[in-house]
């Protein structure tokens, strides 16, 4: 990997027996791209931290990209991006952003209901 490289992202992080194997996204600052940057980081991200404690390893499935995690047992959220892996004495410390799982209110959840039926029985209203 010539040229200058800016790390982007983190994409997965794995501990295999006592290694520790970080993927990154990286990007090339000596290439320029078609694509508009992003304006914002999306939809109300919150920032999350977890301290997993050696021999606890498996605990990195839980929060994988996409996966459901729960704060405080009382609101999903869902994983959308790792920001920081950080080693404390023996401890990984995984820094992780998370989009909220918010439900649909009732009115509009029957609205969607009927909606999707009329669609599969392919009635219009006159």
């Amino acid at each position: 990997m010539d040229g200058k490289w800016l790390i982007i992202g983190i994409q997965d992080i794995n501990i295999t027996y006592s290694r520790l194997e970080i993927t990154y996204v990286c990007q090339n600052l000596e290439q320029d791209f078609v694509y508009q940057t992003a304006t914002s980081k999306g939809d109300e991200l919150r920032e999350f931290e977890l301290r997993i404690k050696t021999g606890k390893e498996h605990i990195l499935k839980r929060i994988a990209l996409g996966k459901l995690v729960w704060y405080k047992n009382t609101m999903p959220f869902q994983t959308v991006e790792y920001t920081d892996v950080n080693i404390k004495f023996t401890d990984i410390v995984v820094s992780f952003l998370a989009r909220p799982i918010r439900p649909v209110a009732r009115k509009e959840a029957k609205a969607k209901l009927l909606s999707e039926k009329r669609k599969k029985l392919n009635l219009t209203i006159h």
